[in-house]
């Protein structure tokens, strides 16, 4: 697997955030306030974690507006820092790809067409008369 790194500029661009701080920073994965390391991004949504914000080791946090002076690293700055972290989470951890062709045991009807890009998974039925499009997957 692929390591993924980005820089905090591009990812303020990305999610609509003002950045406060160094948008060179490297941004490697996505962490808690208490777990992150140099690297790391966190969040703080919820005031009941707020404590953890002062020792974080994160190279970044995504808060809101009305904290970003208790920030002791860069910060992001978000109306919703839950949306925006949730977000960035699909940067770090796409979905998996499903490869094409199709399961043993899934059922096609003979009449059904099915593109060679789709995904036809285990115990999946695809009955007399479909058609099952590019890059379609289908699931039991």
């Amino acid at each position: 697997m692929t390591k993924r790194s980005y820089r905090l500029g591009d990812i303020a661009s990305e999610l609509g955030a003002e950045l406060k701080g160094n948008p060179d920073t490297e941004i490697n994965g996505l962490a808690t306030l208490q777990a992150a390391s140099p690297g790391q991004i966190a969040f703080l949504a919820n005031p009941s974690y707020g404590r953890y914000l002062a020792e974080t080791s994160a190279s970044a946090v995504i808060i809101s507006q009305s904290i970003a002076d208790q920030c002791p690293t860069n910060a992001l700055l978000l109306d919703n820092p839950y949306l925006g972290y949730a977000r960035l989470s699909h940067w770090f951890d796409p979905a998996p790809v499903a490869a094409p062709g199709i399961h043993p045991s899934a059922v096609v009807a003979s009449s059904a067409i099915v593109s060679d890009t789709a995904c036809i998974g285990p115990q999946a039925v695809v009955e007399a008369g479909a058609v099952v499009g590019e890059n379609v997957v289908v699931g039991a």
